[in-house]
């Protein structure tokens, strides 16, 4: 969080709001009591507070099903094992190609051992078993 700029206004010290426009600059106004915004930029606004009202702004912002949790869970989930079969082809040594950069997913666990091959293979095999196919 940015350090609040004070501003002398008239005879009073006061905090001046810490939202910026378009070209980057802090916005002049004082901020509100207590926070670090002025009323235009939502020093007032205190949020919703029930659990409606947070489903109704999820809602309001809502503009496809790509990004619901479900949705996340769902591609990290599928993440996650293809970075456990990029693993398995590398302790059996069917590629010798570089590892897939960058963040690894939500619940991954690498695989290093032959025996962590044959227990991820049982584990899924039980699972493709249970979904009927």
């Amino acid at each position: 969080m940015k350090e609040p700029t004070l501003a002398i206004l008239g005879s009073n010290l006061c905090v001046r709001c810490q939202a910026t426009n378009r070209r980057g600059t802090q916005c002049g106004k004082p901020a509100m009591q207590g926070k670090t915004k002025c009323r235009t930029h939502g020093g007032a606004s205190t949020g919703p507070r029930t659990q409606a009202g947070k489903d109704a702004i999820r809602r309001a912002h809502l503009k496809h099903g790509r990004d619901t949790l479900a949705a996340k869970a769902e591609r990290s989930a599928q993440s996650a094992k293809l970075q456990a079969l990029e693993d398995i082809m590398h302790v059996i040594r069917i590629t010798s190609a570089k590892r897939t950069r960058g963040r690894k997913a939500l619940g991954y666990v690498p695989i290093k051992t032959f025996e962590e091959v044959h227990r991820w293979i049982a584990r899924d095999l039980l699972q493709k078993m249970k979904a009927g196919r």
